[in-house]
């Protein structure tokens, strides 16, 4: 986990929230990050709380994860930034899921998943709605579940 040493002892009059701000330097992120990990470590709040910010289990734990294998601020920056992406990845394939009325749990929507990415992969496409939406046009017979209707 990174652990950043105080510049100069702290006194115990000094206002210790002021003074951790003013060391986050322009990485608020990492700062927060460490705050509810220690407000969680000590009993001071819950991820139930958490979650009445807006806050999901999921988050958390992928913040949590993140600051612990972390080194440095990069790293732990670069840990969240793949966990976005892969949150973005994750989403856009239960909306193709939801439009072709594939719950988004079990073994359809796995085949679903696997067949997209696997398109994606052959034909050198990033964007997963596009090689969806070439699946449509080229190969739908290898797309699980229901065609989706038109949205006129």
């Amino acid at each position: 986990m990174f652990h950043a040493e105080p510049s100069t002892p702290i006194d115990p009059n000094y206002d210790l929230l002021a003074r951790m701000l003013a060391d986050a330097g322009d990485d608020p992120v990492l700062t927060l990050a460490i705050v509810v990990s220690k407000m969680l470590e000590h009993g001071r709040t819950t991820p139930e709380a958490l979650a009445r910010l807006g806050i999901s289990e999921d988050e958390l734990l992928a913040v949590l994860e993140a600051l612990e294998e972390s080194d440095t601020p990069e790293e732990f920056n670069a840990a969240l930034d793949l966990q976005a992406a892969l949150q973005h990845y994750n989403a856009i394939l239960v909306e193709i899921a939801n439009e072709r009325g594939v719950p988004a749990v079990g073994g359809t929507y796995l085949k679903l998943r696997s067949a997209i990415a696997a398109f994606a992969e052959r034909n050198d496409v990033l964007d997963l709605r596009i090689a969806y939406r070439l699946m449509l046009a080229e190969c739908p017979d290898q797309l699980p579940g229901t065609t989706p209707t038109s949205k006129d």
